[in-house]
Order: C-alpha cells, then structure tokens, then sequence
C-alpha cells in the first residue's frame, strides 16, 4: 500500500478587520454551508453527526457518492469563543482543525487521507487581513501515480475554493 505525503500553504487576503473574518469563518453557518454542499441529490445514505468532547468540536460525515463511492468523514477542531482564536508563536491568531476521511471504491479499494489544517489570520492594516492556510496531508492506499497527482489537484482545488470563500467573506462583511 502506497503512501503519499505533502504540505500546501495558500495566501489571500481579504478587507476586512481581523476580528470579524475570523468570527465569519466560525460561524455556525459555514458547517451549514458546507454539509449543503456534501448533501445533494447526487448522493444516497447521507447521515451528519455533530458533538463535542473536551473542548473540541467533531463533525462525523458518512454517506455514498454518485460513483458508489462509500466516504467516512471525521474533523475535530478546538472550539473557542467567537471571533477569537490561538495565538501562535509570530502572534497571529490561528485556527486549527484535523480531518480523516475514509473511502472504499466499488471494487473494493480503500484509500484513507489525513490531513491538519491551520488558517493563520495576519492583519495587516486596521480593514485588512491576510489569511494564510497550510496544510499537511497523507494519503494511504494511493496507487503510483495517485501518489503525484493528488498534490496538484488539490493545490488548485483549495485555492479556489479559499477564494471563493474569502470573496463571500468580504461580500458577507459588505466590504465588497
């Protein structure tokens, strides 16, 4: 069984003061939004699951994509007061979360990737934010030459999935 590893940071910035983009994206609404965005007609035996335990927040996601692909999701993330966050060593506020995620392919295959998420909140200027996102991940399971293309796909896709949100964060804001 193959493993692949690699680490991706993202930069955006968006205007809007730190506090406040920080609060947007901790916001009980971006859960929502994103189990919107798993729970389509495209999927069968959907079942989401939330709770917490000792200060963490866990999200537990099951559910059968249109390819018969059978998908476990797990992500715990610290849960903290409203548009606050940890500070880290350069005294940036950060927000940390884990994320497992488990398939098993229609022929029996089965893959699992991890993955530790940072997003880094940088203000720059009293209305302006930098956001840096980093990420480690691993994949088990991985054939050779998913090994190599799964850090560039996924580059491109979280790029622009983060701009997405940073645009709807800013928009959400009515800074744009």
């Amino acid at each position: 069984m193959a493993t692949s590893t690699w680490t991706s940071q993202i930069e955006l910035t968006v205007a809007a003061d730190e506090e406040s983009v920080i609060r947007w994206y901790m916001d009980a609404k971006r859960r929502l939004e994103f189990r919107a965005h798993l729970e389509t007609p495209n999927v069968s035996d959907f079942e989401y699951h939330e709770h917490t335990d000792d200060g963490l927040r866990i999200v537990e996601i099951t559910y059968i994509s249109r390819t018969n692909l059978r998908i476990l999701y797990r992500s715990t993330g610290q849960i903290t007061t409203p548009g606050t966050a940890e500070i880290n060593a350069t005294g940036n506020r950060v927000l940390r979360k884990e994320v497992y995620q488990h398939r098993v392919h229609p022929g029996g295959k089965e893959d699992v990737s991890k993955a530790k998420w940072n997003w880094e909140f940088i203000s720059e200027a009293p209305h302006t934010t930098r956001l840096r996102v980093s990420t480690e991940d691993c994949r088990e399971g991985a054939t050779w030459w998913e090994k190599y293309l799964p850090p560039i796909a996924d580059r491109q896709h979280r790029r622009k999935e983060l701009k997405e949100q940073a645009d709807r964060c800013a928009r959400d804001l009515g800074v744009n």
